[in-house]
């Protein structure tokens, strides 16, 4: 089996969750409806980049900086 380097690929649903301070289901339905990039390992594994999420969160400004 070849082993893939996956730089910046290090965050988890779960990390992703606790950073925008939602639940588990909200970040998997975001990735579901194609509003959060994420690479699929497996069925079940999701990872999600640094470089990723700050470009999400450019776009998605108002959202996370209005409160």
């Amino acid at each position: 089996m070849t082993q893939v380097d996956l730089p910046n690929m290090n965050l988890t649903p779960k990390n992703v969750a606790h950073r925008y301070g939602v639940s588990l289901a909200t970040v998997y339905r975001w990735v579901r409806k194609g509003e959060l990039p994420a690479l699929r390992l497996g069925k079940r594994v999701l990872r999600f980049s640094e470089i990723d999420l700050a470009a999400y969160e450019k776009n998605h400004r108002k959202t996370f900086f209005s409160l």
